[in-house]
């Protein structure tokens, strides 16, 4: 092996940490306040599995409670949505509506002091259904229907809210509600 060639390989060598430079558990020191900071707000976004985003155009007091949902019922939602729809615009604003629903655990009224109170009708919580359109006093037959009703027939403000949501399934951390972009850029 050549001069040359001896030193190439040494600038390409990866350099293992000592014994010394490693502590008890197998990482490299790192700063103890660090690690627990990091681990702190990894249990924080593992246990938030639930958001509460306000509807728009309801004065902050119409408010709905969505879960995580994982990639599996997401590719449900898509095959569907790909099935039954042609245009790209219905795929995206069928897709929006049918996320919503699925993922939608209730809504709830915002009271004076910040608080949520569950929306009981017909003794459990709402969700985009037929109980909802006739409290909100507008006619639906499907779910969809709903939901476009809620949103007051705007697909835009549909998707919007939706994308919303799906922000805040990708960084749990953050709230929903925040005045930042529809994909979480400040």
């Amino acid at each position: 092996m050549s001069d040359h060639e001896q030193e190439h390989l040494e600038d390409e060598q990866v350099v293992e940490p000592s014994a010394a430079e490693m502590v008890a558990d197998g990482f490299p020191e790192v700063d103890a306040s660090i690690r627990e900071r990091l681990v702190r707000d990894r249990a924080k976004k593992k246990e938030r599995q639930t958001c509460d985003i306000d509807l728009p155009g309801y004065s902050g007091e119409l408010v709905v409670r969505y879960r995580l949902m994982d990639g599996a019922e997401l590719e449900v939602i898509g095959k569907k949505v790909t099935r039954q729809s042609k245009s790209q615009a219905a795929r995206l604003v069928n897709g929006s509506c049918d996320t919503l629903i699925a993922a939608c655990e209730g809504f709830y009224l915002r009271r004076d002091n910040d608080e949520l109170d569950p929306l009981f009708l017909e003794d459990s919580i709402a969700k985009y259904d037929q109980r909802l359109a006739r409290f909100l006093q507008f006619e639906a037959e499907s779910a969809r229907e709903v939901v476009l009703g809620v949103f007051g027939g705007n697909d835009m403000e549909v998707i919007q809210h939706q994308m919303k949501y799906a922000a805040w399934m990708s960084d749990t951390s953050r709230d929903p509600n925040d005045p930042v972009g529809p994909l979480g850029e400040a």
